[in-house]
């Protein structure tokens, strides 16, 4: 401890770290000790750190609930102040509907504070590992995103702001060990100095970042703007709300998902209000994938694809989640994949033109409940269910055209001669024939 490193000290010990252990972490402590090593026997020390980790994808990741969450209590409270409520709480009432007006500046706070925790944290990788316990950059970016929120609050800057902060951590630690500073002091140097190098400079950007996010709220906002004008317009707005939906549903099947449509959502949603491109998600995403499993769980080829497929079902339709599962059978078989994306398609066109907004993640129900339009999303939801599932159920059935011709040789057998009747008998046992052979193949197939 402090004592007695001190007591070493004033009985003329060479202590390597003389100062307290408030505010450091292992690394740290250690990084100080070799510094001090090094200059103690004047040899060269640079700071050895692992490389920083700048992916946009995992800081949106571990940013989702927050976001998720706000977005559902804002929910809520609208909803409280519009519920016939007893006369008691109506003064409640009335002072949460004044804080209303205020939830959206908050909510575009917390998520950027969120965000620069996880940005800064990684950027900075000071712990050696992901997921590591060092606070050093997670504090610089948290310090460093309410700085860049001070004037115009923006998702975008704060994210910006805590990576700048976190990789000015890596600059910053090393000079101050090369200064002289105990370990406490050379924390609260690298935290300060970091946050407010990587702030500053996201502040002078933080407008133009709000602007970018106004202009992607409007261009998302212009299908229902044509639909309500009418004319072409009411024409134009089913066509691009289905572009967009098919559109979604390729991306995600080419894995543009986490890198493209997440932190554009995460964007939507910094307002603590959901998102449009939340319900392309919930109803083209979740719910085509939903129909294309329920018909395979209708219809399985063997038990384990069939618990399987349930299984994925009940994600897709009570957590809006596992949207991959319908993936592989939409790669073997093309009218599989044609199904999946006209019922894309068709949700896209009931989402836009209204301009729903909801999020996946949710269970379905929820998500329509919390909607601002749940009658037309659930219009979307429905029939991106039931187009995949109709078309992949139907390929999953035997072939129609076989059931007919065997009926009607069957109804030929009946009215023919006995002539014709031997040889309908001879077509009929050879169709029959062929069964065991399809029987076998499947069995093949299976195995």
């Amino acid at each position: 401890g402090g004592s007695s490193r001190g007591g070493a000290a004033r009985m003329g010990v060479s202590v390597l770290e003389a100062g307290g252990s408030v505010g450091t972490t292992p690394r740290s402590r250690a990084v100080a000790a070799a510094a001090a090593l090094a200059a103690h026997w004047r040899l060269p020390y640079s700071v050895q750190l692992p490389p920083p980790q700048l992916g946009l994808g995992p800081v949106l990741d571990a940013t989702l609930p927050v976001t998720l969450s706000l977005s559902l209590c804002v929910a809520a409270a609208s909803a409280a102040t519009v519920l016939p409520l007893p006369p008691p709480l109506h003064g409640r009432i009335d002072g949460l509907r004044a804080l209303l007006p205020l939830a959206a500046a908050a909510a575009t706070r917390v998520n950027g504070a969120a965000a620069g925790v996880h940005a800064g944290r990684r950027a900075a990788s000071l712990d050696g590992e992901e997921g590591g316990t060092d606070g050093t950059g997670a504090m610089a970016g948290l310090l460093a995103a309410a700085l860049a929120n001070a004037a115009v609050p923006s998702l975008a800057a704060s994210l910006l702001a805590a990576s700048l902060a976190g990789l000015a951590c890596r600059r910053t630690l090393p000079h101050a060990l090369h200064l002289g500073l105990p370990a406490t002091a050379a924390t609260l140097y690298t935290v300060c100095g970091s946050a407010c190098t990587g702030g500053v400079a996201a502040l002078l950007l933080s407008p133009a970042f709000a602007a970018a996010t106004r202009s992607l709220l409007a261009l998302l906002a212009l299908p229902a703007q044509l639909w309500s004008g009418g004319g072409a317009g009411a024409v134009l707005s089913p066509l691009l709300g289905a572009a967009c939906g098919a559109g979604l549903k390729m991306a995600s099947l080419l894995g543009y998902y986490h890198a493209a449509v997440l932190p554009l959502i995460l964007l939507e949603m910094e307002g603590g209000v959901f998102s449009v491109l939340g319900a392309l998600d919930a109803s083209c995403l979740c719910c085509a994938c939903a129909g294309v499993c329920a018909a395979v769980a209708a219809r399985p080829t063997s038990a384990e694809e069939g618990s399987a497929c349930r299984r994925a079902l009940a994600i897709n339709i009570w957590f809006g989640d596992f949207v991959e599962a319908c993936y592989p059978y939409m790669a073997r078989d093309g009218y599989v994949r044609a199904a999946a994306l006209c019922g894309a398609a068709l949700g896209g066109a009931f989402v836009l033109p209204a301009a729903a907004r909801s999020s996946a993640y949710l269970p379905i129900p929820i998500a329509t409940a919390v909607c601002d339009a749940p009658l037309p999303f659930a219009a979307a939801c429905a029939s991106a269910f039931l187009v995949p599932f109709v078309g992949t159920l139907l390929r999953r059935m035997p072939p129609l055209a076989a059931w007919g011709l065997l009926s009607g040789l069957s109804d030929a057998k009946d009215a023919a001669g006995p002539s014709r009747r031997r040889m309908s008998l001879s077509r009929s046992s050879s169709c029959h024939s062929e069964l065991p052979f399809s029987a076998a193949a499947d069995q093949r197939h299976q195995h």
